[in-house]
């Protein structure tokens, strides 16, 4: 009740210019009441951005491949459910961007920023799951290109309120990815792993939010191991084991017993040696 008022006094006033008193009154409790709930306006509208992250990226992992789809038309649904959800959620994306893009204060861009990297983490894997090894090379040069693509029609969609078809538009966006890929053996690879994602990791970013980041990339890439759902499970356990260490005291044998049983998941191994770095610093 309080976040869907706040959501509406936002979209009619923004952000700053919505006091904590008329989003009470809106819900229909004092103020005091509010801050039973929340401790400050900040505190609900980062969590207003968190819950819009949370159902994009969940919606997006229940689409899995099945024995009656092709890896192509998987990414084709993926692609449109995007667009969909971005189509859904007009009312909060401007909300977010442009309080996001103004504040002074570090805590919503660092939102903001985490969410960004979790989607082209996302949309990487995508890209793997559609064409396979053949992308491997150039596959951050691929993502780029696809976030920038699916950036502007968003902008068209939320901006300019532009209707646009999301079944062709996702179509066509993997129509002409299909084409890109096509040649991309051909094409130098400009971008690398390294490049890119040392500079989104450690951009404006803390080791709790490091840590926090990492810990969502592994859960991304674990549902995607070409291994059994019970290997699956317990990887997903142990990561929610190293959440809750991180979290409160360090238990220094769980942290090793943890680590050595993730790394034998081969994609897990780097992020996996960040991780101890990070709890090595912590201490």
């Amino acid at each position: 009740m309080i976040k869907n008022s706040a959501l509406q006094l936002f979209a009619e006033h923004g952000f700053h210019q919505t006091s904590v008193q008329q989003i009470a009154a809106q819900a229909g409790m004092s103020k005091g009441a509010f801050y039973h709930h929340f401790d400050s306006k900040d505190q609900l509208f980062v969590e207003l951005i968190e819950d819009h992250h949370h159902g994009l990226l969940q919606t997006l992992h229940t689409i899995q491949n099945t024995n009656h789809q092709s890896n192509r038309e998987v990414f084709k649904q993926r692609i449109k459910t995007e667009l969909d959800q971005i189509k859904q959620d007009r009312c909060i994306l401007p909300i977010l961007l442009q309080e996001a893009s103004q504040e002074t204060n570090n805590t919503f861009a660092e939102v903001m920023q985490g969410f960004r990297f979790k989607l082209l983490h996302q949309h990487k894997t995508y890209l793997i799951d559609a064409y396979g090894t053949q992308t491997e090379a150039s596959i951050w040069d691929l993502t780029i290109i696809l976030e920038a693509v699916l950036r502007e029609y968003a902008s068209l969609i939320i901006i300019d309120q532009m209707t646009i078809d999301s079944e062709k538009l996702a179509n066509f966006i993997v129509t002409n990815m299909d084409i890109l890929v096509a040649n991309i053996e051909q094409q130098q690879p400009i971008l690398t792993s390294d490049m890119l994602e040392t500079n989104i990791k450690n951009k404006d970013m803390n080791d709790e939010t490091k840590v926090r980041h990492l810990l969502d990339q592994m859960k991304v890439i674990t549902n995607h191991l070409q291994t059994d759902s019970d290997t699956k499970k317990k990887v997903l356990q142990a990561l929610e084991h190293l959440n809750d260490l991180w979290q409160n005291q360090h238990e220094e044998y769980l942290i090793e017993a943890l680590s050595s049983y993730i790394k034998t998941q081969p994609a897990l191994e780097k992020h996996m040696q960040e991780l101890e770095q990070l709890f090595a610093k912590k201490g």
